[in-house]
């Protein structure tokens, strides 16, 4: 039964993946889903004509030989790095497809699919009672499934990201192996290279998540623990070095999108500083772009609306699960607390640098399952039953 019920999935996602490239293609002249396509055509004739060229411009850096900027959004080798790497493979694709927008979309989302499957297997494994409301949360969640169908970045960071989590789980629960090991690797790499910022992130929720399975000490702990130690690290540098300021990587990045032609989902946005003072300062304002846009007010077309009414639906789940039943939250697993963590600190990242609010529902739609998947496999709907304690 549940190999249909995975086959019924998978065709969701293929047809996910036709919608946002009609809907691009229709509402949105100037998409990023189809250049990338058009880009790979080009590129396509080139592997036919000039294979070494091919290979070796992945390596050509247009900005007088200096590979710094690792970090930033404008300007850097490294961020256009991100997209040649998604057009070389869209253009090794094109030998099959011809260049087909809907047969590349096709065929990345099947690979996506597995990454998906993957991730539901490690819920599965920690919720094994729940394996619809699983496949809900992994698979089927709105933006998630919209965004994560598209010919872009997003697809490859959420299937390495499921990837990842799959490897370090299985390693803990069933042991080493070199295939889970270089599966680890392979997405860890390919994490640091399409959005650093999550790698970063990734690294001490890791070694949080190894120590807390390890050891058997509550997961929470040892990641407030972690995340008090880089906080003092930090503190001090910014006090005993008053020219180096760790944080400027992140006003940096947030003053890189600032300068991005302006969208027409704006939003007024503070200016950090690369202080912890001005950190504090923007968190309310972080808190709110990232957890609680767009508004209902926010929505200038109807898709922005339904975007606004998901939203509010995750809000309404979210107190019902803290509020309304008598439930107990299931955190057995350290996967669970090292999901719910990484998603926290991507929204905060998030929420501090976007501005504008089209780019915040993509970006954040990724880390949504895990967010999410586990606070439906906690909730009680029965209203006239409660968990005994």
């Amino acid at each position: 039964m549940e190999k249909q019920e995975l086959m019924a999935l998978f065709i969701i996602k293929l047809f996910a993946g036709f919608l946002i490239g009609w809907v691009s293609a229709n509402y949105y002249p100037v998409n990023d889903y189809w250049d990338l396509n058009y880009k790979s055509i080009e590129d396509f004739h080139l592997l036919l004509n000039h294979p070494r060229s091919f290979f070796s411009d992945l390596f050509y850096n247009p900005y007088q030989g200096n590979f710094g900027r690792f970090f930033n959004a404008v300007g850097s080798y490294w961020n256009d790095l991100r997209n040649n790497i998604i057009i070389k493979i869209l253009a090794i694709l094109n030998i099959v497809s011809h260049g087909s927008y809907y047969i590349n979309s096709m065929l990345l989302n099947s690979f996506g699919f597995i990454g998906l499957t993957a991730l539901y297997r490690v819920y599965k494994d920690v919720y094994p009672q729940y394996k619809t409301r699983l496949m809900i949360g992994c698979f089927l969640l709105p933006s998630t499934l919209y965004f994560t169908s598209g010919i872009h970045k997003d697809l490859f960071v959420a299937t390495f990201l499921a990837f990842f989590v799959y490897s370090i789980y299985f390693i803990v629960q069933k042991g080493f192996s070199w295939k889970r090991l270089g599966l680890m690797v392979f997405s860890t790499l390919m994490l640091l290279i399409l959005r650093n910022f999550l790698f970063i992130i990734l690294i001490p929720a890791t070694i949080s998540y190894f120590i807390s399975a390890k050891f058997n000490i509550n997961p929470l702990k040892i990641s407030a623990l972690i995340l008090f130690s880089i906080l003092i690290v930090l503190g001090s540098i910014e006090l005993l070095f008053k020219n180096f300021h760790p944080l400027e990587i992140i006003t940096q990045r947030q003053y890189d999108f600032l300068t991005l032609e302006k969208a027409g989902s704006q939003l007024q946005m503070n200016e950090l500083k690369p202080t912890f003072k001005s950190f504090i300062v923007n968190f309310p304002q972080a808190v709110n772009h990232a957890f609680l846009r767009p508004y209902y007010w926010d929505s200038s077309n109807k898709f922005s609306f339904l975007l606004s009414i998901e939203l509010t639906g995750y809000l309404l789940l979210l107190i019902l699960f803290l509020f309304r039943f008598q439930m107990k939250i299931n955190i057995n697993s350290n996967i669970v607390v090292f999901g719910i963590i990484v998603s926290m600190y991507m929204f905060l990242f998030i929420g501090y640098i976007i501005p504008n609010i089209g780019s915040i529902v993509r970006y954040r739609s990724i880390y949504i399952p895990f967010l999410i998947t586990p606070i439906f496999s906690n909730v009680k709907f029965n209203l006239n039953t409660h968990y005994k304690h």
